[in-house]
């Protein structure tokens, strides 16, 4: 059976490239289709993402979101918590999610000649790597922590910032926090705070949310004296479309073990951000069946004419002795093969698109399984019809 397989497989090389050709081209399409609606979709969501630090964000019950022009506003307190215990909380309750913790501090920013102004430092521990958690720089780079200095990156454009550029020497005084009235303003104690030289390493560029000036996190811990505290947690999830089901499972694991916080996901506050928010959505999820309809469609006319081209040859292997699972089975496995092998390659060469177009080789594999799932399929009703059919008649019909 393996011998006629590979003899067969290399009768017909020809006749497969050709049928190759257009499931390869169907599987590459669609990759790219879902690979753009994805990364229109995290577009949308970047300016939430980058400060929430993740899909999902775990903060003080208290607090209330609402819109404001050109942003997002909040009403309460953002009472600090300890991060450690969140994130065992979290990672129990989905292992494969990634957590990050931010802080907020106020602080006194002596810069340019002799200007000051009040600020909002953020600092972020565990750092994603991913671009769409983490601010988009314009020029220069994120703070380090460096010995006797404090590094920041401030709001800005291609331009340059009003509050100087990469490089620039500044005066910087974080607020201390106290442990009294947490999230109140009384619990940062400007009294025992001190003056710190530093200088600016970056400028962020929009869109941005919130406008706070990014810092180290273990840099900013120390000075502010508040040990393992974060404002909010952020959660990576392995997988974004999962984001309603999760965030539900992961609500009612607050409410119960950590009842002072609540989970708030990046689609509530993007309804709050963006007013065509809904419809942007409701776009994104109708496309992804129209693109895989559409790549359907290519793959049943393939399929089809792959099938009824070999009816002829399965005629003639059934006058030589071939009992009908034989011929079954040797015609499903060519087909599983080839689909499988161009799905594989236009897979592969969406990847390279991908990183060309989108700079970014991160494609949805979904058309790959649908494609050797509906030629596989496709060519076992044709090849049980044609089974039907006496061989003396399909010879002559081919």
């Amino acid at each position: 059976m393996r011998w006629l397989l590979l003899v067969v497989l290399r009768r017909n090389l020809k006749k497969y490239a050709l049928a190759s050709i257009p499931l390869m081209l169907s599987v590459t399409v669609s990759c790219l289709g879902l690979a753009g609606v994805t990364l229109m979709w995290n577009i949308a969501k970047y300016p939430m993402l980058q400060v929430i630090g993740g899909d999902v964000m775990v903060v003080s019950r208290d607090i209330k979101f609402f819109s404001v022009q050109g942003g997002v506003g909040s009403d309460g307190s953002f009472e600090p918590f300890h991060l450690d215990e969140v994130r065992e909380l979290i990672v129990k309750a989905m292992p494969k999610s990634k957590v990050t913790g931010s802080l907020v501090v106020p602080a006194i920013l002596n810069y340019g000649d002799n200007k000051t102004a009040s600020i909002q430092l953020l600092g972020r521990e565990n750092d994603t790597g991913n671009w769409l958690f983490s601010p988009r720089f314009v020029a220069g780079t994120l703070p380090k922590a460096t010995a006797g200095s404090f590094e920041i990156s401030v709001p800005g454009h291609q331009g340059g910032s009003v509050w100087g550029t990469v490089g620039n020497e500044i005066f910087i005084r974080p607020m201390v926090y106290s442990g009294a009235g947490a999230g109140d303003v009384d619990a940062w104690d400007y009294l025992r705070s001190s003056l710190v030289r530093g200088r600016i390493t970056g400028i962020i560029g929009p869109p941005s949310l919130g406008g706070f000036m990014w810092t180290d996190f273990n840099s900013l811990r120390e000075h502010a004296a508040s040990s393992n505290l974060v404002h909010w947690a952020g959660i990576v999830l392995p997988d974004s479309t999962m984001l309603q089901k999760e965030s539900q499972k992961l609500a009612e694991v607050f409410a119960s073990a950590m009842p002072t916080l609540k989970v708030v996901t990046v689609d509530e506050l993007g309804e709050l951000f963006i007013s065509d928010f809904i419809h942007l959505r409701r776009a994104a999820a109708y496309y992804v069946p129209v693109m895989l309809f559409l790549s359907v469609q290519i793959v049943v006319a393939t399929a089809l004419a792959l099938a009824i081209s070999r009816r002829r040859e399965l005629a003639v292997l059934k006058t030589l002795g071939l009992s009908h699972n034989q011929l079954y089975l040797l015609f499903i496995f060519e087909c599983l093969t080839i689909s499988f092998l161009s799905a594989l390659l236009g897979l592969l060469l969406s990847k390279v698109l991908a990183q060309a177009l989108f700079n970014s080789m991160s494609v949805s594999s979904t058309p790959v399984v649908v494609t050797v799932a509906v030629t596989v399929l496709v060519s076992s009703i044709v090849t049980f019809y044609s089974f039907k059919t006496r061989v003396v008649g399909s010879l002559r019909n081919s």
